[in-house]
């Protein structure tokens, strides 16, 4: 059995110069908008709907690290539910990490102050940003 994070990274990051293959001066290259029509700026959602846009709103969502690579999203949800009403589960199957969603933004205090074995595997718990990927050459980890 192994467990996630065991194995060394896939991605190396971007390139010295920030987002390379492009003279982008460190800044995210532009992307296509099909509401706006056309290429600017990346931006998040302003439909109400969330969507990961760094806003001001409280997240009830943790980042799970170290995860059993055959975890399942039932197996995640019924362990972490002992800290709360669950809105959302999503395990990223073999890649050994995954995210919570708790109904109350509350929540995460209580499972991010505890420890977490899984299985013999033990999990890193961190707030997650809401940004949906890596950012200023990081990983979250």
């Amino acid at each position: 059995m192994a467990c996630g994070g065991s194995a060394p990274s896939r991605w190396a990051g971007p390139s010295k110069g920030g987002y390379g293959g492009g003279d982008w001066g460190g800044r995210a290259p532009p992307v296509y908008s099909s509401r706006d029509g056309g290429y600017g700026p990346a931006r998040g959602r302003d439909d109400g709907k969330g969507g990961g846009g760094g806003g001001s709103a409280p997240v009830g969502k943790i980042f799970v690290k170290g995860l059993p690579e055959d975890m399942t999203d039932q197996e995640m949800k019924e362990y972490f539910s002992q800290y709360g009403g669950i809105a959302d589960v999503k395990v990223m199957t073999g890649r050994g990490f995954g995210f919570v969603t708790f109904v109350h933004p509350g929540s995460t205090e209580g499972a991010m102050a505890d420890n977490h074995e899984i299985r013999g595997c033990h999990l890193q718990i961190k707030q997650a940003d809401g940004k949906g990927g890596p950012r200023g050459g990081s990983a979250p980890y």
